[in-house]
């Protein structure tokens, strides 16, 4: 019995020392490994230095950051289907996404499914997602909602469907003028004129 007590007592030390052999290796594996880290560094960075343009190049100056003004994100139009929408999301989209050239048309088209909801997203849920079929997404939801005369009944209706005004009040015919005013703008930007 007391020979077993040994054993383990030994097993126990021989343990300990393995694991010391073991933390010892460790950390001389982590100081390789900070040294080839450094010296990589060094090396990257000499060859930023010499990769980047001498002082007579023709640099443009960066601006001052002191002098930039943080905007806030701008929320890309949605669309659900609505005729009276469309113009407003198409015009919107165009000048954020749309008429990118810096914007690779993979983006572009996953822009345009998050931009899209309901009716709408299902006009181009079977169109692949892929950087090719971007025109076509875009091509087919301007078939189906780029109808003038659709756009112009729906923009007429609106208009007549004002209800009229049963008291006088600056709200009421702030809400009369307003709508009429929308309403003609978006007629405006079919290219119908609206000036008679």
């Amino acid at each position: 019995m007391l020979s077993e007590v040994v054993e383990l007592d030994l097993s126990a030390a021989e343990k300990e020392e393995m694991h010391e052999q073991q933390v010892t290796e460790n950390k001389e594996t982590v100081w390789e490994f900070e040294n080839l880290y450094c010296e990589v560094k060094a090396v990257l960075s000499q060859l930023k230095i010499k990769q980047t343009p001498s002082s007579s190049s023709m640099a443009v100056p960066a601006a001052p950051s002191s002098s930039r003004v943080m905007l806030p994100d701008i929320k890309l139009p949605t669309f659900g289907g609505k005729l009276m929408q469309w113009i407003t999301f198409r015009d919107t989209f165009r000048s954020l996404i749309h008429n990118n050239e810096s914007l690779p048309s993979i983006y572009k088209f996953t822009y345009l499914r998050t931009s899209l909801f309901g009716e709408a997203l299902q006009e181009i849920s079977s169109i692949e997602m892929t950087a090719s079929n971007y025109r076509i997404a875009w091509t087919t939801l301007k078939n189906r909602y780029e109808n003038k005369k659709l756009i112009l009944k729906t923009q007429l209706d609106a208009i007549f469907a004002v209800k009229p005004v049963r008291k006088e009040c600056f709200e009421a015919l702030n809400h009369v003028v307003s709508t009429f005013d929308k309403n003609l703008q978006m007629i405006g930007k079919l290219g119908i004129d609206t000036k008679n």
